[in-house]
């Protein structure tokens, strides 16, 4: 057996008895309004539906409700967030997205946060810290950037 492997299974060991003793935590929400000047709610309840639908589709992700009447869109996702020796780490959350002229309104909510050991990936394991929260965290504000970035791009006039 070569020197890794005892020191690795030795990490992995200790990182899932620390797993096991995590308390479970509710579910962390973060609501932001984001101003979208000269916007229409229509406009944007539609590029929102069409964005969530592009970037929601893959495994596990999926727009799960949408709501015209309301200006509401609700989507869920799974993204990976790192790689260390052996696992992968994952988020789990879901976006609501609101809108009204000039402005939209995001909730976000990390449902849970997992890993997998690299020669078991259908196996996820429940594990939350502040180092995964924080990342988490990011993530999810990098793809409501991504989201608002799309929105504020001027809408190309087809003349057909």
């Amino acid at each position: 057996m070569s020197p890794i492997k005892p020191v690795f299974l030795l990490w992995l060991s200790f990182l899932l008895a620390a797993c096991a003793a995590q308390p479970f935590r509710e579910p962390i929400s973060a609501t932001t309004i984001i101003e979208i000047p000269n916007a229409k709610k229509e406009a944007l309840f539609q590029r929102t539906e069409i964005w969530m639908k592009e970037n929601f589709k893959i495994g596990d992700s999926e727009v799960v409700m949408t709501e015209p009447k309301q200006a509401r869109i609700i989507g869920k996702n799974k993204s990976m967030l790192w790689r260390e020796v052996g696992l992968v780490f994952y988020v789990w959350y879901s976006l609501k997205v609101e809108t009204k002229d000039g402005k939209i309104r995001v909730t976000s909510t990390i449902t849970d946060t997992t890993f997998v050991t690299t020669n078991d990936m259908n196996s996820h394991h429940s594990y939350m810290d502040d180092k995964i929260i924080k990342s988490a965290n990011q993530h999810i504000q990098n793809t409501i950037n991504q989201l608002v970035n799309n929105l504020k791009q001027p809408t190309l006039k087809s003349d057909w």
